[in-house]
């Protein structure tokens, strides 16, 4: 599933998210919506945006371990692969 569905309202169709993913949905627009008005990406309870290079907020439902700061993401999606396509 990709996050368009969790950012916008489903106008007119039923939603294909279940109450874990809509609170994840939540929390997606609230982080989005802070950055907007603030510049600063913040959600009620959750973990803050890290400044920087190195780590980053993965955003996960509760059963996939919820919200973290991590610094394994580069490594679980395999970015090595696509930043050496990149590099061409």
């Amino acid at each position: 599933m990709n996050e368009v569905q969790y950012l916008f309202k489903h106008f007119g169709l039923i939603t294909p998210l279940n109450a874990e993913q809509r609170v994840l949905s939540r929390q997606m627009v609230q982080y989005w919506g802070s950055f907007v008005r603030e510049g600063v990406p913040r959600a009620d309870g959750q973990p803050a945006m890290p400044g920087g290079a190195g780590p980053v907020l993965s955003l996960r439902t509760a059963s996939r371990g919820g919200n973290i700061v991590s610094t394994t993401v580069h490594r679980e999606h395999r970015c090595d692969l696509w930043d050496a396509a990149a590099r061409g």
